[in-house]
């Protein structure tokens, strides 16, 4: 093609210049037209899909969160019982200590001297 004249050397402008080029394009934005049609309607189908679905995933996670809610109470309810259990446990073992020294300290070896002998 000229670039001065827009012509090609057989005289022929543009898209006419070569038939079998003009046809092939017109085919591509065709075929480019349908495909962005077929994406367009599956999208259209698809949107109501998506929306079952997203509520779907909503009421599963608020029905998990229901059934978490009472796991989560129990466990912090277990955990302060436990601690005060420690601490009573803590508490029992003082005050036995400060009313029999003694036997405490007998004691005391006696786990230590069998500790030692067990894990020789």
């Amino acid at each position: 093609m000229n670039p001065n004249t827009g012509t090609n050397p057989g005289g022929m402008t543009g898209s006419s210049a070569n038939p079998a080029a003009s046809g092939a394009a017109d085919r591509t934005r065709e075929t480019a037209d349908r495909a962005h049609q077929t994406v367009d309607r599956v999208a259209d189908r698809a949107a109501p899909a998506v929306d079952r679905l997203s509520q779907a995933v909503h009421h599963t996670i608020d029905k998990v969160a229901d059934k978490a809610t009472p796991a989560v109470e129990w466990a912090e309810q277990k955990t302060t019982e436990i601690r005060n259990r420690s601490s009573q446990f803590a508490e029992t073992c003082s005050a036995y200590v400060r009313e029999q020294p003694l036997v405490s300290v007998g004691a005391a070896l006696a786990v230590g001297y069998l500790i030692g002998r067990l894990s020789r």
